[in-house]
């Protein structure tokens, strides 16, 4: 989270913190804050070469809202009311709740494309991620121009939770099968169709835009 919270640490301490990296080796940092984080791309870009590439990795703007509840519920340790009651304010829907401000997509992007090329960016749908790992992770390998590494093989289906699981053919720890962890999977609420249509309403417009910018085709697009 170093470009969103820790910047005033220092480069520094953000380079200490990576895996040593062989001159054919690639580190790669994950976050879920960046993208939506007002700060993050300009403190990117002044610190780094026109040759890095991003990874965005996005899923059905709903959902996410609805997961990102789960999770800040679940972090928290407790309920502060139900899904509906803090995304849905008065009728209206609350597009100040970090479960609606993030699904927004276009304004996050837009302000990304202000100091990256959209070359740099690679645009993933995260249920298509979910459900074909292997030609999701290729398109990964080609944009970065690492060798093919991951075959279908290499996943086998957790039908528990309903993600993909990553058995590691190679090196010393052959076969060894690698799942997410615990806080991914969790059962989500049920939400109300009327909730829903506010929310869809609310988002759709965000969607589309999203998608013309980005140029991408994915099933959620129109919501």
């Amino acid at each position: 989270q170093f470009f969103s919270f820790h910047f005033e640490n220092g480069l520094k301490w953000y380079i200490d913190l990576m895996p040593l990296t062989k001159e054919n080796e690639l580190t790669i940092e994950k976050s879920p804050n960046y993208f939506n984080s007002k700060l993050a791309p300009e403190r990117l870009y002044n610190i780094t070469s026109d040759e890095i590439k991003l990874i965005l990795i996005v899923r059905n703007p709903i959902t996410r809202a609805i997961s990102d509840y789960v999770h800040i519920t679940n972090k928290d340790g407790k309920a502060t009311g139900s899904f509906e009651e803090k995304v849905v304010l008065n009728g209206t829907v609350n597009s100040h709740t970090s479960e609606i401000s993030k699904s927004r997509y276009d304004v996050h992007y837009e302000r990304w494309l202000k100091w990256f090329k959209k070359e740099q960016i690679l645009v993933m749908n995260g249920e298509e991620l979910i459900t074909h790992p292997a030609t999701e992770i290729s398109k990964v390998e080609a944009f970065l121009n690492v060798r093919h590494y991951f075959t279908k093989e290499m996943f086998i289906l957790n039908k528990k939770k309903g993600f993909y699981c990553w058995k590691n053919s190679n090196g010393r720890k052959n076969n060894e099968v690698k799942c997410l962890g615990s806080s991914k999977g969790r059962e989500h609420p049920t939400v109300s169709e009327d909730t829903l249509d506010k929310i869809r309403k609310f988002l759709k417009p965000h969607a589309e835009r999203f998608c013309s910018l980005a140029a991408v085709n994915f099933s959620w697009c129109s919501l």
